[in-house]
This record gives C-alpha cells, sequence and structure tokens, in this order.
C-alpha cells in the first residue's frame, strides 16, 4: 500500500495501480459499463450517460463533461487531466480515488462513500460536492472553489491551501474534525453551519465580519 503524507502525520491511501498491468483503451462510462485494469487516454464521451464500476484503472486527459453516471463504483482510480465540467455523478461509491490536474467546474458529484479521496490542482468553480458516510480521509489540496458548494458529512475532510471565498457550507450536516487552517476562507458563506471546524487564530481575524453578518449583527 502506498498513502499521501498529509500534514499532522495524517495520509491518505493512493490508489493501487500496477501501470505495466493496464490495458491500452478507448471507453468511457456510457450505458452499463464495468472496466477493470485499463489505461484510457484521450478521447471525448462528452454527454453521455451510464452506470456501473470502474477498478484498478487510469483516465487521462479524457472529456467526460455533461456525463450521467448513476450509480458509480470506482476503486483504485486515478483522473489525470480529465475534464469533468459539468458532469452530474450520484451514488458514488468512491475508495482510493485520485483527481488531479482537471477541470471540475460546474461537476455535482454525490457520494454515498467517500474513502481515501484526494483532489489536487483542479479548478471546481461552481460545483458541488455531497458526502454521506466518510472514512479514512478526504483532502482537497491547491484547489479553486468559486461559488461552489459542500454539504452532508465534512468531518473527516482537509482543505489544503484551497480557495474557499464565496463557496457555501450552509448544508453541511457535521463539520466537527473538517480542517479549513490551510485555505482561504474569507468571503465563504454558511459559516456557521461549521461547528467544530478546525480554523487558525488569523483565519478568525479575517472571517469576524462574515461571522457577524451571519447571526444577524449590523457592522458599520
Amino acid at each position: 500500500m502506498e498513502f499521501r503524507e498529509i500534514s499532522d502525520n495524517r495520509r491518505v491511501q493512493r490508489p493501487s495501480i500496477e501501470d505495466e498491468d493496464l490495458e491500452s483503451a478507448s471507453v468511457g462510462l456510457k450505458g452499463e459499463f464495468s472496466f477493470e485494469e485499463v489505461h484510457v487516454e484521450g478521447g471525448d464521451f462528452s454527454g453521455t450517460t451510464g452506470e456501473g464500476r470502474l477498478t484498478r484503472s487510469v483516465l487521462e486527459a479524457v472529456d467526460l463533461s455533461e456525463t450521467v453516471v448513476e450509480p458509480l463504483a470506482l476503486a483504485d482510480v486515478r483522473l489525470s487531466g480529465c475534464v469533468l465540467s459539468n458532469a452530474r455523478w450520484s451514488q458514488v461509491d468512491g475508495r482510493r480515488v485520485e483527481v488531479v490536474g482537471s477541470q471540475l467546474v460546474g461537476w455535482r458529484v454525490e457520494f454515498e462513500l467517500a474513502q481515501d479521496i484526494y483532489v489536487g490542482d483542479c479548478r471546481a468553480d461552481f460545483a458541488s460536492f455531497d458526502f454521506d458516510t466518510v472514512k479514512g480521509l478526504v483532502v482537497f489540496e491547491r484547489c479553486r472553489f468559486k461559488e461552489s458548494s459542500f454539504t452532508g458529512n465534512l468531518s473527516k475532510v482537509a482543505f489544503i491551501d484551497c480557495d474557499l471565498a464565496d463557496a457555501d457550507f450552509s448544508a453541511v450536516a457535521d463539520a466537527r474534525g473538517l480542517d479549513l487552517r490551510e485555505s482561504k476562507l474569507v468571503g465563504a458563506k454558511g459559516l456557521l453551519s461549521l461547528r467544530g471546524a478546525r480554523v487558525t487564530d488569523d483565519q478568525v481575524l479575517q472571517i469576524a465580519g462574515d461571522l457577524a453578518r451571519e447571526t444577524g449583527l449590523v457592522v458599520d
């Protein structure tokens, strides 16, 4: 097992993929599918609808924009340089999944289970992320979330060097343990739903005005 080290001695288990065992393929998430140990490089599969499973596989520079997938099981999967803009993925069971360097603008994803998920160096403006059950750790690193929303259980989620300006946390059900200490929070909405989240003294000072307005205080 290989792990991606995070701060405070935390770590995320990386996908278990043997690149030499992968078979080159040109497949998308279309119809009823079940793919194992495939490497998909390039290709336009935008706008397709499907349901199925993807296991021990790599998708690289694949256009999956506006896809609708439900349900979807992902186990040991890496998406690199992909486009998921305006896609809608529901009933997702994700275990050891990495999404890196990808375009996630308007992506709507609902995780029934999120276990060891890493999303790094992605632009995810106007996206929505919903988490039901979270195991292990979910990490967002160096991502932008302008006017994105987060709902459900964020108790085992960490944002590292992310821009959360204008992000909406109003519908978060559980924020105990949510780590926001290394990200930009000024302008974020729904701060009162983040009871139990971890922030720094400096962040508290920066968002004091936002907190005051959410409690109904008139700041002048």
